[in-house]
């Protein structure tokens, strides 16, 4: 799988062999600018101050944590998908 992150607010997944899109998830109300996977969990961050996390695979949200009115540089999540950080572009985490 590949992921990426558009100015159109939503994030997507694709087949890397075949250029397929694969689940395309919407909930940003910015553009996204980051995207992270592990542990079945996906983390976005986006320009409208959000980051929100994903289960992989059934395409829900379960948790938006984020400060408004901060911009994202990224977000990573952990490789068992217990934990998530952001980094903000003030190099605040």
């Amino acid at each position: 799988r590949l992921l990426t992150a558009g100015d159109d607010h939503a994030v997507r997944a694709w087949d890397a062999r075949t250029g397929t899109e694969l689940t395309v998830l919407k909930g940003h109300t910015g553009p996204a600018l980051c995207v992270s996977a592990g542990g079945g969990r996906l983390a976005s961050g986006s320009k409208d101050g959000t980051a929100l996390v994903w289960e992989l695979g059934r395409g829900i949200e379960f948790a938006a944590p984020g400060e408004k009115n901060r911009r994202f540089a990224t977000a990573s999540v952990s490789g068992n998908g217990a934990r998530v950080a952001a980094k903000f572009d003030d190099n605040t985490a």
